[in-house]
């Protein structure tokens, strides 16, 4: 054999070996991309539906735990009224004697599932945002900007209040007035 072929087959084989291992990255690369975009795009639906399925245990908590403060309110009266009515000795009888009491363990179920639900929606955010970054990771570091063929960024939107939004537009955060001991 001639040594000009020779010479052109084990450029031709290099250049096939190259190029086979070329096209497994870019299919590897790839792949891993569209599981990641997927991941991230699940996990804003996921969001949303942890968004409302928190939403709607505070709000259905709450409305349990002020049905059942209109139910001891309205009973409360009742006893009250009817027991102490045209009593000269009211004060001392309501002092002694055994009435109903408000029970705050509702209450304190409302505020524990709201911290609960607000911990878990965080958590759930969290894991959104490090999800984008790990894509994001892939797309914009060598080798995967090599061969990652969508490198279009998804828009995630984290819910957030004005209060934030404010705050990181103005890089200043004052001392919130909660409005506690003082007359209004």
């Amino acid at each position: 054999m001639k040594t000009n072929t020779i010479v052109g087959l084990i450029v031709a084989g290099i250049v096939i070996f190259f190029g086979i291992i070329y096209f497994s990255m870019s299919i590897s690369y790839n792949n891993k991309e569209v599981t990641l975009r997927n991941l991230v795009n699940a996990q804003i639906e996921n969001n949303k539906a942890n968004y409302d399925k928190v939403w709607k245990t505070i709000s259905q908590t709450a409305q349990i735990s002020e049905s059942y403060r209109q139910s001891f309110d309205s009973i409360y009266t009742k006893i009250i009224s009817s027991r102490y009515e045209n009593d000269n000795s009211l004060l001392f009888k309501f002092v002694t004697e055994s009435n109903p009491q408000f029970d705050t363990k509702i209450l304190v179920k409302l505020a524990e599932t709201v911290q609960s639900g607000r911990d878990e929606f965080y958590n759930e955010q969290k894991k959104l945002i490090d999800y984008n970054r790990e894509r994001d990771n892939l797309i914009m570091t060598f080798p995967g900007s090599l061969f990652c063929s969508n490198k279009e960024k998804i828009d995630i939107h984290l819910v957030t209040s004005s209060k934030t939004k404010e705050v990181f537009k103005t890089g200043e955060e004052n001392d919130i007035d909660l409005g506690l001991g003082k007359d209004k």
